[in-house]
């Protein structure tokens, strides 16, 4: 294998030269310039030189001249490359003991022929060679020649062949002037033979030429020209004839055409007539200049001495050369100069990439060498998991014949390199992909800023969320209104509240949370607000609602706070709902009622009792003084009567204003019911059933026992009244817990453990102006002489006088039920059944469905299983709650309804929904108790009811009883 030595000093050219050599078999070694070549020339044994011709210290011909004068390396053959195209470079070429010289740019086969057949010839005349010397005179300088014989004519045909090489783009012009040069060579030798030649061939040949032919006398006039010439100079023949070559000859070119003119006259008769060409520029008529190559001769006559001159237009040639090589110099500069990884990859035929070249940023960018690169292959280079990408994107790029990026993240000697990848393939004429050019942008710190941007932004997110929990973890709502009135935030519990979805709410105008009547207010209001925007509250007006979704008006307060942010002023509205305060405040407001009329009933009975008194004790003495005849006796009894009877509603006062005398005692209120059940029947009457239902355990209450006896009396005859066609009266007894959660809800109940009493039934019901005024002293709905209005009145001032709670539930056409709940004794032992404490408790788990069309309760309901850690859809009717079911994706566990609602039953709605969903289970609960329900006929024997008002622990209790989780 023979070693070459590439002396370049261009990185670009010298890797394409090396992969060129050594895909063809010869091992190569580079020089960056002519003293690096010469020190490598004396270290090892080259096979032959490569050399530039311009380089940086030494030139290529400097080079040859030190190798050739050398005794060792005298016969080491050397090849001028070079991109210059002057005569002179070939001279000094031989002058310089060059093997042979090749001309830029050039095709690779010519390379490498050219490249073979020196080495052959080095190796054939080894032994026998022999030096010839010469002393020439060219372009006006003299040069002497030492090479031997074929040397000189092996860098002669080295020099043609670069010609003829050089305009391949017009073979066919090429061939018309080596027919013509034949023929003019041959017309020579004729002449000077004095051999007779043919003038009709001699004219065919200056008529069909293609190039311009000037025949010269001795003094280098003009005296012959064909039709091509008068073309190439733009001039008729007149204007040929008679001048000289040098009178056409651009100014900057008459010193080479001068020292041809002598080179040829000095060689007349001794060679061929036709010389090597040399290029200069002409000029035309017009004065536009045009480059042509010359070749010219001399002939000897008898008559004198003439001289031939062929002249080939070449101005586009050289033109395209000109635009080839700054192009070339151009891409070259790019190359090596661009910050990008730039690399020219060989596409091998068994589907293998090998380096060409590689450019300085790969250098960088690596930390490898580019001559640890070249011709090496990919796989040699690229390290895995990388390798199996890249070779993947590859074939893509070959097989869908296109560009393909990337990204991609290696390790190399200079670090973890990631960057944006891009190949390109290159095809030839047959549609075969012979190369691939590939550019890498190093994104390194991009990426690392990216992950630290992304880090940032999770720590951003995730301080946003803790946030957003924390504003959806207040207790009241919150909306953040633009000063264009629309809403751009909202918390949980303005969801919750108002029964939109916070998706439905944003970029909305904050008055879909109002009436329609308040709209013309607020609108004054905010802009009133925005012109002087401070921290304060809007109001407690109590005609200022929210609006829910479904249209339910309900009392607020809202609290405005400016806040300036990067979309300019914003207001953050805390709104309060102040339904269970207003509750609250009507229910201190009844409260406070009833104290006072219980107070002025009081005052009164007391007073009227002194005078019933004197009344009676009158009474009696006049009875007593009448005879049993005297028509008088008749009157007194009636006054005796009335005033008894008087005394009577006396007691009912004082039972009602809780001064009454009471005879406090442990009692057992089943013992008290089951004791005066038959009077019950025999009171009630034979159209109204009484049904008991009593806890087995039930606690001991202290209580005047036959004071608990009017009040299952005066409850047991209210039923009776409101049944006059006959119906169902149940009392009922149970141990309860009335925990924090419910004292919450009302004012005159302490939480802890309670005797609950309930006495219902199925009769008319009441409405709720009725109910408000139910225990008023006097207020009835009885006809006139039915009742005296003391009959509730009396229950309730005995219930708070023994320390209870009464309340009722009722509804038109559904019945009423009553709940009274007395303390229970604190001396009896506590229940030692289960109980869920709250440190033991269970989260919940799942989703509910909560009905309920009181929305205080569905309110509180709510937030009991939310705190317990289920999930709550809630509707206040049928229709809103299988909407809700249809659309929600996930498993819902547990409908948890109420009973007796408008338009749809909670019996039809869990029909309904379990014909929806089939595993769901179903809770119902109501204020009547379990005897009054199934009194109604709306529930099934057997099914799960939790009693109003139930406790947080009963409620969860119940719940998860059914859902299974205890």
């Amino acid at each position: 294998m023979s070693l070459v030595l590439i002396v370049e000093d261009s990185p670009t050219q010298a890797q394409q030269l090396q992969f060129i050599l050594e895909s063809h078999g010869l091992t190569t070694r580079i020089a960056r310039d002519g003293r690096e070549a010469l020190a490598l020339v004396n270290e090892d044994a080259f096979d032959l030189v490569l050399t530039d011709v311009v380089m940086p210290h030494l030139s290529g011909f400097e080079l040859c001249r030190t190798i050739k004068n050398d005794p060792r390396h005298k016969n080491l053959p050397v090849i001028i490359l070079t991109t210059l195209a002057d005569p002179m470079d070939m001279v000094q070429a031989l002058e310089f003991g060059a093997d042979s010289y090749i001309t830029k740019p050039y095709k690779e086969d010519f390379l490498i022929h050219r490249i073979n057949a020196v080495l052959h010839d080095a190796r054939a005349d080894t032994n026998h060679k022999f030096q010839m010397g010469a002393e020439i005179q060219f372009l006006g300088k003299r040069f002497n020649i030492t090479s031997e014989k074929k040397q000189i004519l092996s860098l002669l045909i080295s020099t043609f062949e670069d010609i003829v090489r050089t305009n391949q783009d017009l073979k066919k012009s090429q061939d018309e002037l080596t027919s013509a040069n034949a023929q003019i060579e041959r017309y020579a030798h004729l002449l000077e033979g004095q051999v007779r030649i043919s003038e009709e061939k001699y004219g065919t040949l200056m008529r069909h030429a293609h190039d311009a032919i000037l025949i010269c006398d001795q003094q280098g006039t003009i005296v012959e020209v064909n039709e091509q010439s008068k073309t190439l100079f733009q001039r008729p023949e007149s204007g040929l004839l008679g001048r000289t070559v040098e009178d056409l000859v651009a100014p900057d070119s008459r010193d080479r055409v001068a020292t041809l003119k002598d080179m040829i006259g000095s060689e007349i008769g001794t060679g061929p007539a036709v010389r090597p060409t040399v290029e200069f520029q002409v000029l035309r008529q017009d004065g536009s200049v045009r480059h042509v190559e010359c070749s010219a001769g001399a002939v000897a006559f008898a008559e004198g001495d003439l001289r031939i001159r062929i002249l080939r237009d070449v101005t586009g040639r050289r033109q395209a050369e000109t635009t080839l090589l700054e192009r070339e110099r151009r891409l070259s500069s790019i190359y090596e100069t661009t910050g990008d990884t730039l690399y020219h990859l060989a596409v091998e035929k068994d589907g293998k990439y090998r380096f060409i070249s590689v450019n300085n940023a790969f250098v960088t960018t690596t930390g490898i060498d580019a001559a640890r690169v070249v011709g090496k292959l990919v796989n040699e280079i690229i390290p895995e998991p990388s390798l199996t990408l890249v070779l993947e994107k590859y074939a893509e790029a070959i097989r869908e014949q296109k560009l393909v990026r990337w990204e991609e993240t290696s390790v190399y000697p200079t670090g973890r390199l990631t960057g944006d990848v891009s190949v390109a393939p290159v095809f030839d004429e047959a549609g075969n992909c012979t190369h691939l050019v590939g550019a890498v942008h190093d994104i390194t710190k991009l990426k690392e800023a990216q992950e630290v941007l992304e880090r940032q932004t999770e720590v951003l997110r995730a301080s946003e969320q803790r946030h957003r929990y924390l504003v959806d973890a207040l207790p009241h709502a919150l909306v953040i209104v633009g000063q264009d009135g629309r809403i751009t935030d909202v918390n949980a519990q303005t969801t919750r509240m108002f029964g939109y979805e916070r998706e439905e709410l944003l970029g909305q105008a904050v008055e879909m949370l109002m009436p329609e009547s308040l709209h013309h207010a607020h609108a004054e209001l905010r802009a009133g607000y925005l012109h002087n925007p401070t921290a304060r509250m809007m109001g407690t007006r109590p005609d200022f609602f929210g609006l829910r979704k479904d249209g339910g008006k309900f009392p607020v307060d809202v609290g405005l706070n400016p806040e300036r942010t990067s979309r300019g002023l914003e207001i953050i509205c805390t709104i309060i709902d102040m339904t269970e305060r207003r509750r609250m405040e009507a229910q201190m407001a009844a409260s406070q009622k009833m104290e006072t009329i219980g107070q002025l009933a009081g005052g009164v009975a007391h007073d009227f009792n002194n005078m019933l008194a004197v009344i009676l004790s009158y009474a009696n003495f006049v009875l007593k003084a009448v005879s049993a005849q005297d028509s008088v006796r008749g009157d007194v009894e009636e006054i005796i009567t009335a005033a008894n009877r008087s005394a009577a509603l006396t007691r009912q006062l004082l039972a009602f204003s809780r001064r009454q005398m009471l005879k406090l005692e442990d009692a057992n209120p089943n013992a008290v019911v089951m004791g005066m059940e038959k009077m019950l029947r025999r009171l009630i009457g034979e159209d109204v059933q009484l049904t008991t239902r009593l806890a087995p355990d039930l606690g001991i209450v202290r209580a005047d026992i036959s004071q608990m006896e009017q009040v299952f009396l005066n409850l047991a005859v209210n039923s009776r009244d409101a049944m006059p066609m006959g119906g169902q009266l149940s009392i009922e007894t149970s141990n309860v817990e009335l925990d924090d959660a419910y004292v919450n809800g009302h004012i005159d109940v302490k939480p802890g453990p309670y005797v609950m009493l309930s006495v219902s039934d199925n009769g008319s019901g009441m409405d709720k102006a009725t109910q408000a005024r139910l225990f008023e002293p006097f207020f009835t709905t009885k006809e006139q002489g039915k009742g005296t209005g003391l009959g509730l009145s009396t229950v309730y001032g005995i219930v708070k006088q023994l320390g209870g709670s009464i309340y009722v539930y009722s509804e038109l056409k559904h019945g009423t039920t009553f709940k009274i709940y007395l303390p229970r004794a604190a001396h009896v032992p506590a229940e030692t059944g289960p109980q869920l404490s709250a440190g033991r408790e269970t989260r919940g788990t799942g989703t509910i469905l909560l009905v309920e069309d009181e929305q205080q309760v569905r309110s509180a309901a709510r937030r009991i299983l939310e705190s317990a850690g289920f999930r709550v859809l809630a509707a206040a009717e049928g229709d809103e709650a299988l909407r809700l079911a249809e659309g929600e994706p996930g498993a819902i566990m547990l409908l948890l309804t109420d009973v007796v609602m408008p338009q749809m039953s909670g019996a039809e709605l869990a029909e309904r929904l379990l014909a929806l969903r089939p595993s769901v289970r179903v809770l119902y609960m109501t204020g009547y108790t379990e005897g009054a329900i199934s009194q109604h006929g709306v529930l099934k024997e057997g099914v799960r009811v939790v009693f109003k008002p139930f406790s947080t622990d009963s409620l969860l209790e119940q719940v998860r009883k059914v859902m299974g989780t205890t």
